[in-house]
């Protein structure tokens, strides 16, 4: 729902010039604030993977040290960390890419024909970013396929969660310590930039 009611939002494409005067009439209803407030709501799943993430994580841990792993075992336990997630997530990511950046042209037809060029363009010159899963990050050119920065962003946080995840196991006192420091700053963080004169979201 939030998404359908973004479409109706100064960067969406629904086809009417009225969208003000039913946002005046559909805000004034309490129970559209669930609609209102669905953007920050994505957290919640961000909250369960880095939930799920940890717990077999630290299971996986667990049974190294109980088979008395080496450092070579417990490097390509890391190893194969990463080269999991990213062959798992990239597959049929890259499939989709592939359809956005060649054939969705075929399928430009109607009134939002345009739009679909624009984004298949678009496409065609940063497909490598979402790939790299970087297309988060302001770049030049209006990116590939916006939807999928959610997947960009959980990649990121997948890459450092072994930075907190280890402390947490080796030393519990400490790494809680710092999962703590970590969530203080975004906290910080998130007030200061959604206070900043250089927040451009929703100016």
């Amino acid at each position: 729902m939030g998404h359908t009611y973004s479409n109706f939002g100064p960067f969406g494409h629904a086809l009417i010039n009225n969208a003000n005067i039913f946002r005046a009439e559909w805000i004034k209803d309490d129970a559209f604030a669930a609609v209102i407030n669905a953007f920050p709501s994505v957290d919640t799943f961000f909250i369960i993977g880095a939930t799920l993430l940890t717990f077999l994580t630290l299971k996986e841990l667990d049974k190294l040290a109980n088979k008395g792993a080496g450092v070579t075992e417990s490097a390509f336990f890391w190893f194969k960390y990463y080269v999991h997630r990213y062959i798992r997530l990239t597959g049929v990511y890259a499939v989709i890419l592939f359809f956005h950046a060649s054939l969705i042209k075929l399928f430009a037809t109607g009134p939002q024909s345009e739009w679909i060029m624009m984004h298949h363009e678009s496409c065609q010159a940063d497909w490598w970013k979402n790939l790299l899963y970087i297309n988060n990050f302001s770049f030049s050119g209006s990116g590939c396929m916006g939807q999928t920065w959610y997947l960009a962003v959980e990649m990121q946080c997948f890459i450092i969660t072994p930075l907190l995840i280890w402390p947490l196991w080796k030393f519990p006192k400490f790494g809680l310590g710092l999962i703590s420091m970590f969530f203080l700053a975004g906290k910080i963080f998130v007030c200061f930039f959604f206070n900043s004169d250089d927040n451009i979201i929703f100016q």
